[in-house]
């Protein structure tokens, strides 16, 4: 059978930064990056089921989409964002805070991302930050999406769903 097709975002949201994580059991692996097309389709081409991805993911697969940030203004924005996202606790915004520990993996990642945007430089941005929930109903799944609402707990802007 053919893969599904991809959901297609509106044209407002074209500038995104997604966060994808491992599905094999036990996958701690993440992966944080930017892209001007749908993160659906980014998240195809690092499984291999298009053309482009990145070498080193191919390790990996297969990838899911665990969430999305989008409401850039523009491409460098979102770059910078990314680029912030992927540094952690080594980024200029994220001195301040040196009690923060995050934990590992795709929850870790997740209290990166609310730290910045909760930062001087992007909570004026009205960022959205769509997280996906998988279609596979087992418990570990469920318990997995609950840890990562609690882990942006308290930003306004967030749009919960599964995944398309």
């Amino acid at each position: 059978l053919p893969p599904p097709p991809l959901p297609v975002l509106p044209l407002t949201a074209i500038q995104v930064c997604y966060l994808l994580r491992q599905l094999r059991a036990g996958g701690k692996r993440t992966y944080i990056g930017w892209t001007w097309r749908e993160p659906w389709y980014r998240c195809a081409q690092h499984n291999g089921l298009a053309p482009g991805g990145v070498a080193r993911l191919a390790t990996g697969r297969p990838w899911m989409v665990a969430c999305f940030v989008h409401g850039f203004p523009t491409e460098t924005h979102a770059r910078q964002f990314e680029c912030a996202w992927q540094s952690g606790l080594s980024g200029s915004d994220m001195r301040h805070v040196a009690h923060f520990r995050p934990t590992a993996g795709v929850i870790g990642k997740l209290q990166l991302l609310r730290a910045l945007l909760f930062a001087r430089e992007w909570r004026s941005h009205c960022l959205v930050v769509r997280l996906v929930q998988s279609l596979t109903p087992c418990p570990r799944e469920q318990t997995l999406y609950r840890k990562m609402e609690l882990a942006l707990q308290g930003y306004p802007h967030i749009v919960r769903g599964p995944h398309e």
